[in-house]
């Protein structure tokens, strides 16, 4: 494949999957998280990476923000949120980190395509996009 025609495959799938996601549970999340004290990242494997990546952007947008599992992440509690992803909304480890959030005061928001699954019966607010 040549560069052109990646580029056309690519941009084609950007815009497939941002037309499956609901603009009005962007815009709360994003409220969301400007109103937290502190946002608390959460993920695993591919989704872990992606969000590790959004954590240095709120970082650098000047937000408070920690990353669960690092060796300096202090401990959430009222006016914080987790913010935590999963594509089944099942993955055990991300699961107990959000039980723990909810048993500390802390506010869960899940990204996940399962809208139904636990993590997002955990939830604060369920906001999920569209059949991502």
């Amino acid at each position: 494949m040549h560069f052109r025609e990646g580029k056309k495959a690519v941009l084609v799938e950007i815009e497939r999957t941002l037309d499956r996601v609901n603009p009005e549970a962007v815009e709360r999340m994003v409220q969301f998280l400007l109103d937290a004290r502190t946002v608390f990242i959460a993920a695993a494997g591919r989704s872990g990476l992606m969000i590790r990546s959004f954590a240095m952007r709120l970082g650098h947008l000047g937000r408070s923000v920690q990353v669960v599992g690092d060796v300096t992440t202090r401990g959430i509690g009222a006016g914080d949120v987790l913010l935590v992803a999963s594509g089944s909304g099942e993955t055990r480890g991300i699961l107990a980190m959000a039980q723990s959030a909810v048993e500390n005061r802390g506010k869960v928001r899940v990204i996940t395509i399962f809208p139904e699954s636990s993590l997002t019966k955990l939830a604060a607010c369920r906001e999920v996009s569209r059949q991502l």
